[in-house]
């Protein structure tokens, strides 16, 4: 009798332990692929953060050859103007400061005449000057007295 409780509980429990057995390799396995799938998405994010660090350094690439190219043509013609004769270095100088006083007169022109229109169409003076200066003029302003003074300090000031 204890002979046969012997044999089945033997049984029993040599059962149970390969149950057992069979299921954490189970659990182990799908573990295992859970952690794959894992492994295939952080790649894949490497692989697209890998494609756009190329394409951000072909862009980098590109830009720093379009300033190259810019420099050389600037350089280019300051030595042709330099080569041509002193007027010519002095008139190319002038280029842009005299674009510049002279679209600065004709945009205060053109607020002189509307505010001239307007105080002549019967508005207070106060509203012909607020219907002239525009948050437009004021952002203009700003951007023109930066460039001028703060840019050019800024740029003296770090070399």
């Amino acid at each position: 009798m204890f002979e046969l409780l012997g044999i089945v509980f033997g049984g029993v429990s040599r059962l149970t332990q390969h149950w057992m057995e069979t299921r954490d390799k189970q659990n182990e396995r799908e573990h295992e692929a859970v952690m794959f799938d894992k492994q295939v998405a952080l790649q894949s994010q490497r692989f697209a953060a890998e494609k756009d660090l190329r394409q951000m350094d072909i862009s980098a690439q590109r830009d720093a050859g379009e300033l190259d190219l810019l420099a050389t043509a600037i350089k280019a013609q300051a030595s042709e103007a330099a080569a041509a004769g002193g007027w010519v270095a002095s008139l190319s100088a002038s280029v842009r400061p005299m674009v510049s006083y002279w679209l600065m007169f004709i945009y205060t022109a053109a607020k002189i005449a509307t505010l001239y229109l307007s105080i002549k169409s019967g508005a207070p003076l106060v509203e012909a000057v607020r219907n002239a200066y525009t948050e437009f003029d004021g952002a203009m302003l700003g951007s023109i007295i930066s460039f001028w003074f703060a840019d050019r300090s800024l740029r003296k000031a770090g070399k």
